[in-house]
């Protein structure tokens, strides 16, 4: 993980906890009765969406393992949201790569193509809004 990546992933681990700046922040939170995510979260890595990931974190918490956890949230963050690097091609744009991965980490790949899509024919472009980034939306949306 580049030293931009792991800024973007903390960032977006922020955005989900904002008591959550690094290794000894990290904590586990109930999710209000109504989240659809299940009942418990670090930093929006929730049980009920990704149960597997969050046992992980929440075991590595529990033993003290502060620093592991952190880097494995960072990690997942990056491994979760990868596509985004595929719709930005050989550019180097950590806003748009900050925004992108945090909406994707969100909202799920569709809606986050979705939203490149629409962000595209807004200036122009004619890309069929189906929620995929195919070959056509990542080349307009490069351009």
């Amino acid at each position: 993980m580049t030293s931009t990546e792991q800024k973007i992933a903390a960032q977006i681990l922020y955005l989900e906890d904002n008591r959550a700046t690094g290794p000894d922040s990290l904590r586990v939170t109930r999710l209000p009765a109504a989240d659809k995510g299940g009942d418990w979260e670090i930093c929006g890595i929730c049980d009920g969406i990704e149960p597997a990931v969050f046992r992980h974190l929440k075991s590595l918490l529990d033993a003290g393992k502060k620093e592991e956890a952190w880097e494995a949230s960072l990690q997942y963050v990056l491994d979760n949201t990868q596509a985004v690097r595929t719709w930005l091609g050989a550019q180097d744009c950590p806003a748009v790569e900050f925004f992108l991965r945090d909406f994707f980490f969100n909202a799920g790949i569709k809606s986050a193509s979705l939203a490149v899509q629409r962000a595209v024919n807004a200036r122009n472009g004619s890309l069929k809004e189906d929620g995929i980034a195919g070959p056509a939306t990542r080349s307009a949306f490069q351009a």
